[in-house]
């Protein structure tokens, strides 16, 4: 699996998997009249990007629950793409 992080683009056109209205991401070509229009506007309906996933804060207690062993993980997970902080 690979990732590629790309600062959040504000419509399709800015976006750097758009070349000549056609996503590479997303293997579409961006040619209806109204996702045209909207091209130079916002990101399309259709667009597979996602926002990176953010870390998840631990309760403060002392008690470990199922939750915090979730978050835990889902912590380890977000620390393996970005590295340790």
């Amino acid at each position: 699996m690979k990732i590629a992080i790309i600062d959040d683009p504000l419509s399709c056109s800015k976006c750097p998997f758009e070349y000549h209205r056609y996503c590479t991401y997303c293997d579409r070509w961006i040619d209806e009249t109204e996702e045209e229009e909207k091209r130079f506007k916002e990101v399309a309906d259709w667009c597979e990007l996602v926002e990176v996933p953010e870390k998840k804060s631990l309760s403060d207690s002392d008690e470990v629950t199922m939750s915090d062993l979730f978050k835990s993980g889902w912590n380890s997970c977000v620390d393996a793409v970005w590295g340790s902080k």
